[in-house]
């Protein structure tokens, strides 16, 4: 999970550039120089000036929304999950807050049920938040609720098939179901995005390195 959590990072990214800025103009320039550090991947110089940011407008939830994003992709968790809580506190209704809250409580088996229900209210107010998506499908299966969870991935791979990542996690999961072939189907649709992409092509190696089933050695 946690090479999946570094491959999101560059995607990450490019949704925090993208998300709107959420703050009056007085906070615009507080926040330029974070994000620019955020575009170059400089996570920890983002942190110390977003924190400047958020020391300086204290009660601007979208300033501790971007202090959130810069400790998640620089790998601090519990700075991350303390800077989201303070811009709901501010905003319960911050639908990237709550989505990225979401995802760091679903490493947490013991705050699945937590992660699922901040996941719902972010898709509610924003559906197209695809990366929620991508985790509530993640949280459906970590519960057992797999059908539920292929909805997920269904809606997500409606359209153009774009995202490698959540075909190979897709795989893994009907692999620990043991549906081998549709398994096997996702993850070359993995590879058919994204030729090279390692977690899939490992997958796919060691399934081509298992003995078949046994009626298939009947044959």
């Amino acid at each position: 999970m946690e090479k999946a959590r570094r491959l999101a990072a560059a995607l990450l990214v490019a949704l925090a550039m993208a998300s709107p800025a959420w703050g009056a103009p007085e906070s615009a320039d507080c926040l330029k120089g974070g994000q620019e550090a955020l575009g170059r991947r400089d996570f920890s110089q983002a942190a110390q000036l977003f924190t400047a940011c958020a020391k300086a407008h204290p009660r601007r939830a979208d300033v501790h929304y971007w202090l959130g994003m810069a400790h998640f992709l620089a790998h601090e968790p519990p700075q991350a999950m303390a800077a989201f809580a303070r811009c709901l506190e501010l905003d319960p209704k911050h639908p990237q807050a709550l989505a990225m809250l979401g995802k760091l409580y679903s490493f947490d088996r013991q705050k699945l049920v937590q992660a699922h229900q901040l996941l719902d209210k972010a898709l509610a107010l924003r559906p197209d938040l695809e990366d929620a998506r991508f985790d509530l499908a993640r949280v459906y299966a970590l519960q057992g609720q797999y059908d539920k969870s292929f909805q997920e991935f269904d809606h997500l791979f409606q359209g153009e098939l774009r995202f490698a990542l959540y075909h190979t996690e897709l795989g893994k999961i009907l692999l620990a179901m043991g549906l081998i072939p549709q398994a096997r189907q996702e993850l070359e649709r993995a590879l058919t995005l994204h030729p090279g992409f390692e977690p899939a092509a490992r997958e796919l190696r060691a399934l081509d390195k298992e003995p078949p089933p046994p009626d298939d050695q009947a044959k």
